[in-house]
């Protein structure tokens, strides 16, 4: 009889494990839509006359900057006067959570600049704090914040981002990030802030590293551009948070039930 109780307690345990870690999907290349269907807003440079096209096809969709690298184009989870992303709600790293995205570069050009990327993926937490990350042919580094949108010297690592779809998991504890690809750490470092960056100056109506609980994807710069693909994003709890969330739940139920007993 205890054997059965203890294992309808485990059953429990299992059944919030699933829920705990059930993933947020954001976008699904498999639905063959554009991430603009599945609640992203598309902005292109108003300066280079919207260049840049996308498309979607064989579960993925395609970003395409490289008609002129002056060119940019990306998908916001937010804009000041839109609602977010349904999927993202408060990313709290004290909590801890992972953005997972799976990407592919077809070709890259930061000629203008060893600063930039053609392609970038932008996080922001419930404070602004978070960091981005450029992606070239054969390497990913993240983007100082002093000095200011400088590539970091040591948060980078040689990668090569063209040889397929690669799964990528950004995940965020307690200050700091780290990256892994298909499950092998890559570099990781301590959160960013950006919020020194002058959209006025820049020309932007809004400063987008001002915004909380923020994500981005694609070619931000007019000195890069890039060919990308990207078939999937998603968030997760951190796996260590979940863990100690259900490891206090099963201790819950065992102290009921004791209680219960020697009542």
């Amino acid at each position: 009889m205890r054997l059965f109780r203890y294992c309808s307690i485990m059953l429990v345990v299992a059944t919030v494990c699933c829920s705990v870690l059930q993933a947020d999907v954001l976008y699904d290349g498999s639905m063959n839509s554009l991430p603009g269907a599945q609640g992203w807003y598309y902005v292109t440079s108003p300066f280079s006359g919207a260049l840049a096209s996308q498309s979607v096809g064989g579960g993925a969709t395609r970003l395409d900057t490289t008609a002129a690298i002056g060119e940019s184009a990306g998908y916001f989870s937010d804009l000041p006067i839109a609602p977010t992303h349904p999927g993202v709600g408060v990313l709290d790293t004290a909590a801890g959570f992972a953005l997972k995205f799976t990407a592919q570069l077809i070709t890259e050009d930061h000629s203008l600049s060893a600063n930039r990327a053609g392609f970038s993926v932008i996080v922001l937490d419930s404070n602004a704090k978070g960091v981005e990350l450029g992606f070239w042919l054969n390497e990913i580094w993240a983007q100082t914040d002093s000095p200011l949108f400088t590539h970091s010297p040591l948060e980078q690592a040689a990668f090569d981002t063209t040889a397929a779809l690669t799964q990528y998991t950004l995940t965020f504890q307690a200050g700091s990030y780290s990256l892994s690809a298909g499950g092998s750490p890559i570099f990781g470092g301590v959160l960013k802030d950006y919020s020194a960056f002058d959209h006025v100056t820049a020309g932007l109506p809004y400063d987008p590293y001002e915004q909380s609980n923020f994500v981005f994807f694609g070619d931000d710069t007019g000195s890069a551009s890039a060919d990308v693909k990207i078939s999937r994003v998603e968030l997760v709890p951190e796996p260590a948070t979940a863990g100690v969330l259900l490891a206090g739940f099963a201790m819950t139920l065992i102290r009921r039930r004791r209680t219960t007993v020697a009542r």
